[in-house]
């Protein structure tokens, strides 16, 4: 990097005392406002926290955020309007060029309604002064120059109460009328006047006090309420006596504890004193020609000029200085006093803000930091390689820390810190260069003890000891500042992270989290800590924000900054100075620092739109609206004034729900349903919200099919419902349980079919032939095995279902005692092995393997074959087939056909026709297929899923 610095400085006497000057610094919100025109003459604030602008173009209604326009086109008798009036109604009243009258109420301007009976009673009577009272009864007192008092009643009936040439102006409440008398005829509308004659009347008293001169375009007349101050003309009363004459004096208002006083050159805060109003402070905007000054419900300033539109100041402690004019380098990043100056240090001058005067330089000069060694100033510049000795001090190479300790300058420059003894301005080496490659960027440093420092460099943080590292944290750090508070702490100020105390003793770092938290995520560039009064102020690129405790302010644009950009700040005698690009700024800090911006309520919804009409919102807050809408939308008024550039809103449709942003004070609701409690917020400043303002509840009133008499009905009527599939569910209960009872009586009466005697007499028939004929072993077995098939019977009458195995079990018991008794037949059984262990309704076999054993056997053939059968057939049937090789003739076949009640074949076919009814099925069933060699029974038979499931 190349340096050529060549300066040339200039100081004032050892002992001068100069005073910087500085200007009370507002913000020209004319644009922001929307002005249609900069020429204003009345700026007032309305009961509902409106301000309201009045100018040769119209008037301005501001509630906040949003600026509406009203000109002729929307109502007003005229574009031109000198002054408003508001009555206990709410009504706004204008008065302006025209005669008539006109008033803002509910949104829209409204003519009032007897202009016509005024145009008669008060022709070719236009003048620009004029006053207006309303009564509690709707009368109207309008008084005009020149025409007199006249009192309207709210009938229409019209009637002159004085008869005084002039401007009658009326306090109606306090008794006090005024009457100026023209002493001379001759005035035109812009002309000066001569004099005027005052006439007070108070009480019912008449006071003539004097005849000042007039301009007729000064304020005519002004009373402060709750005070015994007013205005007229040039003249400021205290009750009814003069206490001051003052030149072009146009308006007062209370301010804090102070009046301020505003002339058609600027105004100024006044003390009020026993003998009158004593200027307190300097002129502001003593180049404007003032119209009228307001100070809103907030505490903040209003001017209204003639030529520049709207002022606004939140206080009237900022200040601005006036020295830079057409300089390119205007980035300031060191203020500092010396020998009683106050000096700004840019890249390429040094201001000296007392004298308003700069020391010039040659181009590509580069200052870099300064310091004050007893009685001389160091600055350190660039492309010096040597520091050298001047008449005012000394000048030393570039430096990115400069500090002055033990009588010692300690250098930070880029990769070493060195040392310079005054006396002997030879450079000494205190850490260089650094090992760690690492470490290049070296940049601030402060003194631990006389040999120790705490250095940083880019990304790192040390404690340095000459020639030697002695610790070294971890932790990244992009540090910007350090300064020693005390003998025990040092204060730390990161780029992003904000601020960290270093503890001496302890030699550990830690962050100074209750002030951390209250700072927005912003890149910090400087800092001061005040001990006395306990207060940290942090310059930033959003602004500069004094912190103390739990408390924060914020001084950005919106207090009327140039920009936001703070590269350098400076504290002295409760006093702030502070550098951006541009400007140097001077705060005046009060006694008490006020607590973070309130977040009571300020705001609310003033109207709310549905797809049918625009409701205007007053008091009420409860809405119920029809179902079937398609949205509603809500304006909503904040009376936050403070707040120019960083207007943002959020509102949400429940406590519970998140908040949604939009950049307008109006949201829109759709796809409505329910019920709604609307909350808002606003920001008040760039990195602080409001408290929730409650807006409105809003319900949405369901359809007829949805009230709650519809639903009384549709309870009733699912009831009935439930009863009705309750009782349909017990009868099919029923009928399940009548179907299971006609099972087992069909199962109890075909079990007792089994052991009907023509089974029974034929065994022991066949016992006691065997007996009789001494075959005692034949006639044991013949016992042993009919016994075992009685008790299988009786072991299986009372199941419903039964295992085939076991079936096939007891049918083939039955045939083996046939053959015992009967030994011209064979059987075969067909059972595969994996149908053993499937369920299938009990004893619905064995009747038709009876029958063919008993019909279906011949004497006569050789060889009687009964074969036995059983299959799957898909997921849920078994077939059973039971054939014999004989032929059954008709009758048999008819008889089997027309099985009478009782009868096993009988039961076994009413049992099918209840398994399919209980299973819902069709294809259950018995049949008889007679054929010419054989018959066969084919039964399909139900496989029952679980075998503890009773029928």
């Amino acid at each position: 990097m190349r340096f050529t610095l060549l300066i040339y400085l200039l100081f004032l006497c050892l002992f001068a005392q100069g005073q910087p000057n500085f200007e009370t610094q507002g913000l020209n919100v004319s644009e922001q406002l929307n002005l249609p025109s900069l020429e204003t003459y009345k700026i007032k604030q309305d009961s509902k926290g409106n301000i309201w602008i009045l100018s040769d173009a119209g008037v301005i209604q501001y509630d906040g955020n949003t600026s509406k326009i009203f000109t002729a086109k929307d109502g007003l008798t005229n574009s031109t309007i000198f002054d408003m009036y508001e009555d206990q109604f709410g009504r706004i009243w204008f008065l302006g060029m025209s005669l008539e009258l006109c008033y803002f109420h509910e949104g829209k301007i409204h003519s009032y309604r007897y202009n016509q009976l005024l145009k008669q009673r008060l022709k070719n009577k236009v003048r620009i002064w004029k006053e207006i009272y309303v009564d509690s009864n709707d009368a109207v007192y309008y008084s005009i120059n020149g025409a007199g008092c006249h009192k309207i009643t709210k009938e229409g009936d019209i009637t002159k109460i004085k008869q005084k040439d002039g401007i009658e102006i009326l306090e109606i409440e306090d008794h006090l009328m005024i009457s100026c008398n023209m002493l001379k005829d001759n005035y035109r509308v812009g002309k000066n006047l001569d004099t005027l004659k005052l006439d007070l009347y108070f009480k019912n008293q008449v006071k003539a006090l004097l005849t000042p001169q007039v301009n007729s375009a000064i304020q005519p007349f002004q009373k402060i309420k709750g005070s015994n101050f007013s205005i007229l003309y040039n003249t400021v009363f205290k009750e009814m006596e003069v206490v001051e004459t003052e030149s072009k004096s146009v308006y007062l208002t209370p301010y804090h504890d102070d009046i301020l006083v505003a002339t058609a050159g600027g105004f100024y805060i006044g003390k009020v004193t026993q003998s009158g109003i004593t200027r307190s402070s300097p002129m502001v905007l003593r180049n404007d020609y003032i119209t009228s000054i307001l100070v809103d419900n907030q505490g903040a300033i209003w001017v209204s000029t003639l030529e520049n539109g709207i002022f606004y100041f939140q206080d009237l402690n900022l200040q601005s200085s006036t020295y830079i004019e057409e300089e390119t380098d205007k980035n300031i990043h060191k203020i500092f006093t010396f020998q009683n100056n106050l000096y700004a240090l840019s890249y390429h001058h040094l201001f000296n803000l007392s004298t308003s005067t700069f020391l010039s330089t040659e181009a590509n000069q580069e200052y870099c930091n300064y310091a004050i060694l007893e009685d001389k100033l160091v600055l350190s510049k660039g492309g010096i390689l040597h520091p050298y000795k001047t008449e005012f001090g000394y000048t030393l190479p570039f430096s990115r820390d400069l500090k002055v300790i033990d009588n010692k300058i300690f250098v930070s420059s880029s990769d070493r810190v060195y040392t310079i003894k005054p006396d002997q301005l030879k450079i000494t080496p205190f850490f260089t260069p650094f090992d760690d490659s690492k470490i290049t960027y070296s940049k601030k440093i402060a003194l631990i003890d006389s040999s120790t420092i705490l250095h940083s460099s880019l990304e790192k943080i040390r404690i340095l000891k000459k020639h030697a590292t002695l610790k070294e944290f971890s932790d990244a750090y992009n540090v910007q500042q350090m300064e020693n508070i005390d003998r025990q702490q040092i204060l730390i100020l990161d780029k992003t992270k904000g601020l960290f105390s270093f503890n001496i003793e302890t030699q550990e770092i830690q962050a100074l989290n209750n002030i951390n938290r209250l700072l927005p995520e912003v890149e910090f560039n400087c800092f001061y800590y005040e001990k006395n009064r306990n207060e940290y102020y942090i310059a930033s690129n959003s602004g500069l924000f004094i912190c103390r405790d739990s408390s924060i302010r914020i001084i950005d644009k919106n207090n009327g900054l140039s920009s936001n950009q703070i590269n350098s700040l400076y504290y002295e005698n409760n006093t702030l100075y502070f550098g951006v690009k541009g400007n140097v700024y001077r705060y005046h800090l009060s006694s008490n620092l006020p607590q973070q911006p309130i977040k009571s309520q300020k705001a609310k919804a003033t109207l709310l739109t549905s797809d049918s009409n625009s409701i205007a919102i007053y008091e009420e807050s409860n809405f119920s609206f029809p179902s079937g809408l398609k949205f509603l939308e809500f304006d909503l008024s904040t009376y936050s004034y403070s707040n120019w550039f960083h207007k943002q809103y959020q509102f949400r449709t429940d406590t519970s729900n998140t908040w949604i942003s939009t950049n307008t004070p109006s949201f829109t609701l759709t796809n409505l349903n329910g019920k709604y409690q609307l909350e808002a917020r606003y920001k008040i400043d760039a990195f602080t919200w409001s408290s929730p303002i409650q807006l409105a509840q809003i319900t949405i009133t369901p359809p007829w099919y949805k009230h709650w008499i519809m639903l009384v009905l549709y309870l009733i009527s699912l009831g009935l419902i439930i009863l009705l599939l309750v009782r349909f569910r017990l009868n099919r209960k029923m009928k399940k349980l009548q179907i299971q009872n006609n099972l087992l009586s069909y199962q109890q009466r075909l079990n007792n079919a089994r052991i009907k005697p023509h089974f029974i007499f034929n065994v022991l028939n066949s016992i006691n032939s065997h007996i009789l004929f001494n075959e005692n072993q034949q006639a044991s077995n013949y016992l042993i095995k009919f016994s075992k098939l009685l008790r299988n019977l009786l072991e299986k009458s009372g199941d419903d279902i039964i295992l085939i195995e076991h079936e096939v079990d007891l049918i083939q018991s039955f045939l083996n005692l046939e053959q015992i008794r009967n030994n011209n037949f064979e059987y075969t059984i067909d059972l595969p092995l994996n149908l053993k262990s499937l369920y299938i309704p009990s004893l619905m076999i064995q009747p038709f393997v009876e029958n063919a054993v008993v019909h279906g056997l011949h004497a006569e053939k050789d060889q009687n074959i009964i074969s036995i059968s059983l299959k799957k057939q898909g997921s849920k049937t078994i077939q059973v087939s039971i054939s014999n090789n004989s032929q059954m003739s008709l009758e048999q076949i008819e008889k089997w056909q027309k099985s009478k009640e009782g009868h096993a074949v009988h039961i076994s076919k009413s049992r099918i026709v209840n398994y399919n009814r209980l299973f819902k099925r069709k294809d259950l069933s018995i049949e008889l297929v007679p054929k010419d060699d054989n018959t066969e029974i084919i039964l399909i038979l139900p496989i029952i899923p679980n075998q503890k499931k009773n029928l």
